[in-house]
């Protein structure tokens, strides 16, 4: 976990990158080296942190692949592990099932008026799949390892 301070509502930008304490803004500390920092975090690596279990199961949910220079990239995402973030495992809360016999997909929604309870209601595929873009285009923003996800925000 970083030691950097958290930003507040109702802290200025100044006060939060050190204002009050008469550093420059956006000063470090001279003891800090890039041997302190966190290791960045991969696309695959996110998206297993934010559905763990997921790549046990149903593999790895991304495929990367060296270019010639070495730097990798995604080229192909993992169906069977993306559909399993919809459903039981990914999204216990809300989870999306597909009746075979119907050839439709039913997401749980809880009662406004009573979160205890709910009912299945109909889900386009569109509206799965968007689901699933708004997903790799977060796991594309949230993620700076040097991985080309360039597919991810605009081909997968």
């Amino acid at each position: 976990m970083s030691d950097a301070p958290r930003f507040r509502p109702g802290t200025t930008a100044h006060e939060y990158l050190g204002g009050d304490s008469g550093e420059q803004p956006g000063a470090t500390d001279a003891a800090s080296t890039t041997e302190d920092a966190e290791p960045l975090e991969t696309p695959g690596q996110w998206l297993e942190r934010k559905f763990p279990g997921l790549s046990e199961k149903h593999g790895a949910p991304l495929r990367t692949q060296a270019n010639a220079e070495g730097h990798e990239r995604v080229v192909d995402i993992n169906e069977d592990f993306f559909a399993a973030t919809l459903g039981m495992e990914g999204d216990p809360e809300q989870p999306t099932v597909f009746l075979p016999k119907e050839g439709r997909f039913y997401r749980y929604v809880n009662y406004p008026d009573d979160p205890r309870h709910g009912t299945f209601v109909e889900v386009s595929e569109e509206v799965l799949a968007e689901r699933i873009s708004k997903l790799l285009l977060e796991c594309a923003r949230e993620t700076e390892s040097g991985v080309d996800v360039t597919n991810l925000q605009f081909s997968l």
